[in-house]
């Protein structure tokens, strides 16, 4: 079994345990199992793992399942990376068998809908939240039995509204114009979305702002006010605002804390 450092921060309890990574470029992990399934959130940076004879790269956002006891290589790329772990110490007794089972399977979730929860398990981190982070844990736990890989079963209107948004979510937009991209009723488009997705358009829109913001402050040195502009903000204070509501930290926090996080972990 292998113990990961250097650990940069750990938030502990009886059931999971959430802890901070970080790995310097070119840094290798040679061949070892955890003794606890566990979830990996990519911050910032790249993973490479080899089980068996399977290969997978996984970059910045990528949300990982690892089940306990599989013995797996790891590499860190030139640019080393960040990463959230949350080893599950203790299933919820009130899991039934399907779940446990499924815990036995290994798998990457970053396509699935399930993986939007990665942004608010990091903030719960940082914010010390153990009792949102325990229910957001709980849903990905759930989530491994069916994950929802939503675009297989959307109707094709909605598949359209969904290519739209990803497509000009730093521009101008308006619900009726996502509604005429997808040949339905400015209505029916709200009403189906917050059914869905459990969010209006506007709060996914802005959601896809503050993610692309935080790759940007991670991969550039903008000010602040350009990468506001380039992510679709009308202007710095808005940015502000939201980014703040959506991380748990302003965004000049969150990029001093990734710098800190990067320089921990080349030490």
């Amino acid at each position: 079994m292998y113990d990961c450092r250097p650990t940069l921060a750990r938030l502990h309890t009886p059931a999971f345990v959430m802890t901070l990574i970080g790995n310097s470029s070119h840094e290798v992990l040679e061949r070892h199992t955890h003794a606890h399934p566990y979830f990996c959130f990519v911050i910032d940076g790249e993973i490479g793992e080899r089980t068996g004879g399977r290969f997978r790269q996984s970059g910045a956002g990528s949300l990982l399942y690892h089940a306990q006891g599989v013995r797996h290589t790891n590499d860190f790329g030139g640019h080393g990376a960040v990463r959230l772990n949350i080893e599950i110490t203790s299933a919820p007794a009130n899991f039934d068998s399907s779940i446990r089972d499924s815990m036995n399977r290994s798998r990457d979730l970053s396509s699935t809908a399930v993986a939007a929860l990665a942004s608010p398990l990091e903030r719960a981190f940082y914010g010390r939240d153990t009792a949102a982070a325990k229910s957001i844990l709980e849903e990905l736990l759930r989530e491994l039995v069916s994950p929802r890989e939503r675009l297989e079963s959307e109707p094709p209107w909605l598949k359209h509204a969904l290519e739209h948004i990803r497509n000009g979510f730093r521009g101008p937009w308006s619900l009726r114009t996502i509604a005429r991209a997808a040949g339905v009723n400015p209505s029916h488009l709200a009403r189906e979305y917050k059914r869905r997705f459990g969010q209006t358009v506007g709060q996914h829109v802005q959601h896809l702002r503050v993610e692309f913001a935080r790759e940007a402050l991670l991969a550039s040195d903008m000010g602040l006010a350009e990468v506001a502009l380039s992510s679709g903000f009308a202007d710095q204070s808005h940015f502000c605002r939201a980014f703040k509501r959506q991380m748990g930290l302003t965004p000049s926090a969150f990029r001093a804390r990734a710098s800190d996080s990067r320089t921990a972990s080349r030490t």
